[in-house]
């Protein structure tokens, strides 16, 4: 007979849809504080000999805390005791169980998506304490595929042990979201204590620079013409590694282009162009030595993305690990579970290996990626973009062309040919950042920054030619430099022209598959053939329609074997 409370728990559950079992940022924040005290309290027991910071699995949080947590309640779901009127829906989390549960709170909070309220993870929303077996008997009406179809989010949470695609359960999720045509996301925990150990490092060449620029204006003001041009040129070198953002030599490279850019600052012996001889001296010099300035924000900037770089193929290698490249590897411990997952996949086994497979690759899956990748296109890390770029160009090099665009108004005259291109290049800007900070949609983000950062690049590798030209061939004069601004300022755009097109639409124009191998990829482009289609598969990515998966425990590795045995099937649900 169940007691009052448990009646409660049970009407409570049917009372409110299963979608809506979520949790906040906050529950999450709160969960970590009481787990942590629970250790210390020796309710909880670390007998995994994890290490601290990833704290003990789900499975050990599940069963030595969340249940009886949740049976004093009545045997509610620890989100409806959190929340007893239900969240709406705003995120799903895959996840493999096998993960410490601080090394997961980590992840998902770091990677909680801009907007959202709420989350769905199965550990706190499936009431652990009750018979829920009506539940689950139709995959396609079970809590998680209702829940699963209302977020806007899937957040795949990588863990230091095994990929969570070993499990056909989180390959059964990756399945609904493929159909339902969802944006699925890498968590990942926050690099600050590498990413400011990294910016010190590269502040430590300020001081030398500025001392070395301060030594060549007193010691060589003859030879400052030609001595400004050449740092220049290592400066511009050192973006030579760029599209290589987790190469070890970028540090290095950062490091000295930091160097180069103070010395220059103090060194630099200023540039007229034409039509600047009427504009005050001082006022050249302020806006020319701001763009050395700028230049090292770059490079700052370049240096954080550099460390997320690193970090970003960590987390898709802990994705991959122990994945054989197909679903039909994954694991089940409940075989009538598993019959019914194969049997709602069908024939679309290909597609989900397809999705899972541009979501290791890319760092993303979403439709348009997924639909890039069958066209041809190399996507690798197209889900990661760097900031380097895109941060000044679309920021302080924006207020360095209004000025050179107001000081060409005031003192130039009959410069209406540079004053439009400027207009064009300043417009084309602003409405690039209002795009990138308006839209909600990932794809179309990630591709505006791709094709500013690109595009960026080409123009800098342009510029250093230029420089080196100019460097060499003195007589040349600086037309080649004058040519160069009027390409940079136009291509702003043609920039705001393809973001606003899209991966879809780029890829649709007569070349948009030559351009999106140039913009997609992480580095430099590599080519290779269309993705072949078996002849049952389907574009499935252009199918919203809804199919609802099934529930399913999944046994993990031989690592984990003891701690599964331990843990019974009747009396953990494991989404």
């Amino acid at each position: 007979m169940d007691s009052p409370r448990t009646l409660a728990a049970m009407k409570l559950h049917r009372s409110i849809s299963p979608d809506r079992w979520c949790v906040t940022y906050e529950d999450l924040c709160y969960l970590r504080d009481q787990v942590k005290q629970a250790i210390q309290r020796g309710t909880i027991t670390e007998h995994e000999g994890r290490a601290g910071e990833l704290g003990p699995s789900i499975y050990v949080v599940n069963d030595q805390y969340i249940k009886p947590v949740t049976y004093a309640a009545g045997k509610m779901s620890w989100s409806l005791m959190r929340n007893g009127k239900g969240l709406e829906c705003h995120i799903f989390i895959s996840h493999a169980w096998i993960e410490g549960v601080f090394e997961f709170i980590v992840k998902v909070l770091f990677s909680w998506p801009q907007g959202a309220k709420s989350a769905w993870m199965c550990t706190l929303a499936i009431p652990q304490n009750l018979d829920i077996g009506d539940l689950i008997k139709v995959p396609r009406e079970s809590p998680f595929a209702l829940a699963l179809n209302v977020a806007s989010h899937v957040l795949v949470v990588p863990n230091h042990y095994k990929s969570i695609y070993t499990r056909l359960w989180c390959s059964y999720e990756a399945y609904l979201a493929h159909e339902c045509g969802k944006v699925i996301v890498i968590a990942r925990a926050s690099q600050w204590p590498q990413t400011r150990r990294s910016l010190m490092i590269i502040s430590l060449a300020i001081p030398p620079g500025v001392i070395l620029g301060i030594v060549a204006r007193m010691s060589i003001p003859g030879a400052l013409n030609n001595f400004g041009p050449a740092v220049a040129i290592v400066a511009g070198a050192c973006t030579l590694l760029w599209p290589w953002p987790a190469s070890r030599g970028r540090l290095a490279t950062n490091f000295v282009a930091v160097l180069a850019l103070s010395c220059m600052t103090v060194a630099w012996e200023n540039r007229v162009y034409y039509w600047q001889e009427d504009i005050p001296i001082v006022f050249l010099s302020i806006v020319q030595r701001l763009l050395f300035v700028f230049n090292v924000v770059f490079f700052y900037v370049t240096e954080v993305d550099r460390v997320r770089s690193i970090q970003k193929k960590n987390e898709a290698e802990q994705l991959s690990r122990g994945f054989q490249s197909s679903i039909t590897h994954s694991e089940v411990s409940h075989k009538p579970d598993g019959d019914m997952i194969w049997e709602d996949i069908g024939n679309k086994v290909e597609d989900v290996d397809h999705a899972i497979e541009v979501l290791m690759v890319a760092g993303a899956s979403t439709p348009s990626l997924r639909h890039a990748s069958l066209l041809g296109v190399d996507i690798t890390g197209a889900g990661h973009v760097e900031f380097g770029l895109p941060s000044v160009n679309l920021g302080p090099f924006v207020l360095l062309a209004i000025g050179d665009f107001l000081l060409a108004a005031l003192y130039a005259e009959g410069q209406n040919v540079y004053l439009a291109i400027m207009t064009v290049s300043i417009l084309s800007r602003f409405a690039l950042a209002v795009v990138l900070f308006r839209t909600k949609d990932l794809d179309a983000r990630c591709f505006l920054l791709k094709v500013v950062s690109k595009w960026g690049f080409l123009n800098l590798m342009l510029a250093l030619v230029i420089f080196i030209l100019m460097f060499l061939l003195p007589e040349v004069g600086l037309l080649p430099l004058t040519l160069w601004h009027g390409v940079n300022h136009t291509s702003y755009f043609w920039m705001l022209v393809l973001s606003l097109l899209g991966i879809r639409g780029v890829a649709a124009l007569p070349c948009g598959r030559i351009l999106l191998r140039i913009f997609l990829p992480w580095g430099c482009p590599r080519f290779r053939r269309p993705r072949p289609r078996s002849a049952k598969s389907e574009h499935v990515e252009e199918s919203m329609v809804m199919k609802d998966l099934p529930l399913k425990p999944e046994s993990v590795s031989a690592e984990s074997a003891d701690l599964e045995n331990a843990c019974d099937d009747d009396d953990v649900v494991e989404l």
